[in-house]
């Protein structure tokens, strides 16, 4: 799956910048470098101020080939910024042994020039705060007790919320995790004025049928219809990403890769 679809939104804001959101682009080994050839090439045409890349850029913990990877992110930095978060996949095996990185990969990301991954830290450039939030591995499997792993996370690292001088710009993995209503009354969530994500790849459903009933088929955990897993959702202040890769390589129905396009989404932050 090599073709990408580019998805634009306007959204109001107190600076003027050009963001590209790259989400679950899940590289697994040098099969994958089309794929990402294909991203850069359409990334340098768009000429962003910024490129975000809100978690699962790679398939799982262990993956092969890891220096395509690394050129593909340093090519990206001589485009521009590039600010990485960490997501559920980063931190899962197949023997589900979770909530561990790969430290080695992470800091040799951490050491390309113009790479910025935000592991529950913040950046700042040009009037925005960038703020990378990794939450654990719990906190992304739907359940009615996950918002407390959200809260956990939160109260330790930003118990305080963000100061209002910045424009933050939030890159959370998963769109659920700060939708849960208490997570909402959080002092990160009030002063947070974009929160862009992706993991929920579309809900395997065409954009059109998402955009006309707010649902969609499947989410990453097999809950069938959920609510919001594509587009722009402006009360709740946060983009949604179907992301590059709709079925990761250790799904058993990858094949079907072909019937969907990836998303390139650009957001036009505008005055």
């Amino acid at each position: 799956m090599n073709k990408n679809s580019i998805t634009t939104y306007f959204v109001e804001s107190t600076v003027e910048k050009r963001i590209v959101l790259l989400s679950d682009i899940h590289y697994y080994n040098k099969k994958n470098i089309s794929l990402l050839k294909n991203i850069q090439t359409k990334v340098l045409k768009i000429n962003p101020d910024f490129i975000c890349i809100p978690g699962d850029f790679i398939d799982e913990r262990i993956i092969y080939d890891k220096e395509y990877l690394l050129e593909f992110f340093t090519n990206l930095g001589m485009i521009c910024p590039v600010i990485i978060s960490l997501g559920n996949h980063e931190a899962k095996t197949r023997n589900d042994d979770m909530n561990k990185f790969d430290n080695k990969l992470l800091n040799s990301i951490k050491s390309i020039d113009n790479v910025y991954l935000l592991n529950n830290e913040s950046w700042i450039c040009d009037n925005i705060r960038f703020t990378g939030l990794t939450l654990p591995y719990l906190a992304y499997m739907e359940r009615k007790d996950s918002y407390e792993y959200v809260l956990e996370t939160l109260n330790k690292y930003f118990s305080n919320g963000q100061e209002n001088d910045k424009y933050n710009i939030i890159l959370s993995h998963s769109p659920y995790t700060l939708l849960y209503e208490s997570v909402r009354n959080h002092p990160f969530y009030k002063s947070s004025d974009l929160i862009l994500s992706g993991h929920t790849h579309g809900g395997l459903t065409p954009k059109w049928i998402c955009c006309l009933i707010k649902r969609s088929l499947i989410t990453p955990l097999r809950h069938l219809f959920p609510k919001n897993s594509y587009g722009y959702l402006k009360e709740e202040k946060t983009i949604i990403s179907s992301g590059i890769t709709k079925l990761s390589h250790f799904n058993p129905f990858r094949i079907l890769n072909f019937l969907f396009k990836g998303e390139i989404v650009v957001i036009e932050l505008k005055k």
